[in-house]
Order: C-alpha cells, then structure tokens, then sequence
C-alpha cells in the first residue's frame, strides 16, 4: 500500500506528516493526547482505502517525529494547534474533507471544524475529550478510579530514571498500564499495535507536550462547547460504553450540533476500532455512505431546479 511520510512546514518548524493510499476522497486523522503520535491509529485505519479515501494524518506539533525545535513552550497551544491543521491542509490542497479525531483530537477537531467550515464535510468525532474543564474533572475522575488498584506501580515506573530518559521498555510498562482505565477489556489493550512503542524521542515529547498543555489549557477553567454551533459539517459521534467521559458530555455536544448522528458502541472503551473493529467500521462507512447519498440528492435537485428556471 503507497504510504508516503513527507515533512510539511509550519511556523517555527515543521510536521511529521503521513499520507496512506494512492488516491481517494481525503480523510484526515487528529490523534490523542495531547502528546501522543498518529502512529496508533495504523494498521486498522488503513480499512478506509478499501473505502474510496486517501488517508492524511501527522504527529502534531512537538509531538513524535515534529521537529524538536517544536516543543517551544509558547507555540504548544490549542490555537497554535488550530493553525497548523489549516496549514497541512493548505499544503496538499485538501478540501471537501472527512475530518475524524479521537480523545484530545476530538476536541481539536471540533475547533478545526468550526475555524474552517469551508474545508471540513463530514466530523466523525470518536470518544472525543470534553470540551469544557467542568467535564474534563468527570473524566479525569473516572480514569483515576479505575486506576487505583495501579497507583503504586505506576508511582514507581514514573519515578524511573529509565522512564524519565524516554527507554521504550519503561514507557511501554506506564502506558500498559494507564490504558487500563481506558479499554473494557483489558487483555485487547495488546491490539493497540503501534502504542506505545515510542523511542527516546516519542516518550519525552508526550510528557512535555501534556505537561504545557496542563499547564497552558487544562488547568484553567475553558468551555468550547459555543465552537459547536459554528460547526456545518455532517457529524457522526461514535461512543464506547466503556469509555470514561461520561455519556451525558457526549450527549451535550451533540444536542449542539442539529441532525449530528450519534453511535454508541457496546463492550468497548476509548479505542473502539480495536475492541469492536467490525462495529466500528460499519458504523463509520454507513454514516459516510449516508451523507454522500444527501449529497447527491441535493445535487440533482439543484440541477432539476436551475434546468427548470
């Protein structure tokens, strides 16, 4: 399969960016984190060429394989963020695009969606992180109770030199057992493939990265729920029943959001397309199947109507 890894540059440095399948409709991928790389999504999101869509994801900035130089403490923030989405964009010309984020990159992605309507069709927001500090504190709450049998095994990997250092053996050990709050089965967290195998530069980054934005975003008080109605886009939630963010914050956003569609996935947590693969493609592809159909429609209705004048 053609996958092409291609720098792109952005104020203050540049992106690690990555482009799966020769051609097709584009659909862009936000990870998570804020941190983390776009490399958890891969294999499974390859799915979507089969689908007629050409994938486009990067590691965002400071995160990952983005330029070191990037961890500027002043450049790592939401709006910083926000821009370097335009400029990626911008730089293999993409329009009429499927936006999907996942966690941290759902937040994200609504922003992106709402800064720039005329880029984003459809919004398929998986498992995304509140937007708003108040239901941030419920979600964190929840990963923090599901953590508790852990807390003193993770207490020492975190005071490791060996996880202080970025070794991939001490980063994989924490973040095994973090996502324990985060899968509702814990023996599928193995079928995250590519997470977390990070090298001494990825393991460091995540850190930094989620450090500034704790500290630059998290630990104030925000609310982005207003940047819902800004959003035109066709949207789909997909939502585990496992996951730790409160199903009322999911249903908050949607009810902002007029006609949004809204799938709720059983026996899985915040990684739906690895506990539930099959469920979660269906869901995906029938809802993008669904709003090209409309779409068609009411090109043939406008066609009908200008035939008529």
């Amino acid at each position: 399969m053609f996958d092409l890894r291609v720098p792109v540059d952005v104020p203050g440095g540049s992106l690690y960016g990555r482009i799966i399948g020769l051609q097709g409709k584009p659909f862009v991928i936000l990870h998570g984190g804020p941190g983390m790389t776009h490399d958890y999504f891969l294999p499974d999101m390859q799915a979507l060429c089969q689908s007629g869509y050409q994938i486009f994801m990067y590691d965002q900035r400071g995160c990952g394989y983005s330029k070191e130089s990037m961890t500027n403490p002043d450049a790592i923030n939401i709006d910083t963020y926000i821009k370097d989405f335009e400029a990626f964009c911008a730089r293999f010309e993409l329009k009429d695009i499927t936006l999907m984020g996942h966690s941290w990159g759902g937040l994200l992605a609504v922003r992106c969606a709402a800064a720039y309507p005329e880029l984003v069709t459809n919004l398929i927001l998986v498992n995304p992180m509140p937007l708003s500090s108040e239901g941030y504190a419920d979600f964190v709450a929840q990963c923090t109770k599901r953590l508790e049998p852990y807390q003193e095994e993770l207490g020492i990997v975190r005071r490791s030199d060996q996880y202080r250092e970025g070794e991939v053996e001490a980063a994989n050990l924490y973040y095994s057992l973090i996502f324990r709050a985060y899968f509702a089965n814990h023996r599928k967290i193995e079928g995250l493939r590519s997470v977390p195998e990070y090298n001494k530069l990825m393991a460091p980054n995540w850190q930094r990265v989620e450090e500034l934005f704790r500290k630059n975003l998290i630990s104030k008080p925000f609310d982005f729920h207003e940047d819902l109605s800004k959003i035109t886009a066709n949207t789909l939630f997909i939502h585990g029943d496992a996951d730790p963010t409160p199903r009322e914050w999911i249903d908050k956003m949607r009810a902002m959001i007029p006609d949004s569609k809204f799938r709720e996935i059983e026996k899985a947590g915040h990684f739906p397309w690895v506990e539930q693969p099959s469920k979660f493609f269906l869901y995906v592809q029938v809802f993008l199947v669904q709003v090209s159909m409309a779409q068609e429609v009411a090109h043939s209705a406008s066609d009908v109507s200008d035939f008529s004048e």
